[in-house]
Formats: C-alpha cells, sequence, structure tokens
C-alpha cells in the first residue's frame, strides 16, 4: 500500500516536473517571439541601411560626384535616421544588465553583441560607431583639403579620396564582422530559447 502511495506521488512529481519543464519551453518560446525577433528585424533594417550608406559613400568617393562635406552631411543624416534603432539596442542591453529573471547567457551576448556598435561618451550611448567613424575621418579629410588651399605642397583630392575610400573600407569590414557576431549570437538565442 505504501509503495502504491509512493508511487502515486513520484508520479505527480514527475508529471508537475514536465509541466513546468513544458511551461519554461513556452515561456522562453513566446520571449523569443514577442521581444528578439522585433528587435532583431530592427538590426537587419539598420543593417542594410548601414550597407547602402557605406555603398553610397564609396561609389560617390570614388567617382567624386558628390563633395566631401555632402557626404558628411549624408552621414550625419543617416546618423540621426538610426538613432531609434541604436536607443533600442542599448536599452536591450540595459535590460540584459538588470534583469534579475533568468534570462540566460545566450540573450545577454546577443544583447551585448549588438550593442557593440554603439559610441560612447562618458559611458552614454550617443552614436553609432560605425558612422562616428566615417564622420570622422572626412572630417579630417576635409581639413586636409583646406590646409592644401593654402599650403605648397599639398596632396591631390583624388589622392586624398583614395586613401579615404581605403578608409571606409576598412570601416565596412569591421561592420560586416560586428554584424557577423550579431547573427551568431542572435542563432544561439534562437536555439536557446526555440528547443
Amino acid at each position: 500500500m505504501e509503495a502504491v502511495a509512493l508511487g502515486a506521488a513520484l508520479e505527480k512529481l514527475i508529471d508537475r516536473t514536465i509541466a513546468l519543464v513544458r511551461e519554461r519551453e513556452i515561456k522562453r518560446s513566446a520571449f523569443f517571439r514577442e521581444l528578439i525577433e522585433p528587435v532583431h528585424a530592427s538590426f537587419t533594417r539598420f543593417r542594410e541601411e548601414h550597407l547602402r550608406t557605406f555603398g553610397e559613400v564609396r561609389v560617390r568617393l570614388r567617382d567624386g560626384s558628390a563633395s566631401l562635406t555632402d557626404l558628411y552631411d549624408l552621414v550625419e543624416d543617416k546618423s540621426l535616421l538610426e538613432s531609434r534603432s541604436w536607443s533600442m539596442f542599448d536599452r536591450l542591453e540595459q535590460l540584459a544588465a538588470g534583469s534579475r529573471a533568468r534570462v540566460g547567457e545566450e540573450f545577454i551576448d546577443y544583447a551585448r553583441s549588438l550593442a557593440k556598435c554603439l559610441a560612447r561618451t562618458d559611458g552614454i550611448p550617443n552614436d553609432i560607431m560605425y558612422y562616428r567613424g566615417i564622420r570622422s575621418r572626412l572630417a579630417v579629410a576635409m581639413r586636409g583639403l583646406e590646409r592644401a588651399n593654402w599650403e605648397e605642397p599639398h596632396e591631390p583630392e583624388a589622392v586624398l579620396r583614395e586613401r579615404l575610400f581605403n578608409e571606409v573600407e576598412s570601416l565596412l569590414i569591421q561592420f560586416n564582422e560586428y554584424t557577423g557576431e550579431v547573427e551568431a549570437a542572435y542563432l544561439r538565442l534562437r536555439n536557446h530559447c526555440l528547443v
């Protein structure tokens, strides 16, 4: 009789454990679909916009169809348009860092990988490092051209544009590495949440 009662209690315990595991799986799945998928869709748009901007800057540097000032303004405008995306990445990182719930290392890694694109001043995010990098290189090149108008000898604008093109190309490579890290973290999180 005691063995039967013990067996029934053990069976109830196993059923509750299975129910808890299923409930956690459902919650992880809902968390992924309701929070992570929309954030990642925003990241995908962010990546596509960056790639378009990199492409436009590279083409216009090479063909000389835009002044460096025009290119600077273009990147500045794009940066302002992307402020919603990068502020979302920052909020997600803050959520991961301050979460009391067990969100898992996969979520923390994903949030941190997204936030790696943020340029910070005094610890506060205020820009996207890739756009800031392009603008800073354009600003240096513009100052170089201004000096060239007053001093001899100077670097021809075509040479300056080619050097600038190579620097933008280097930033593009860094951006692609960043997006690869984000995608890898996303897949790990996806696998964790959608077991």
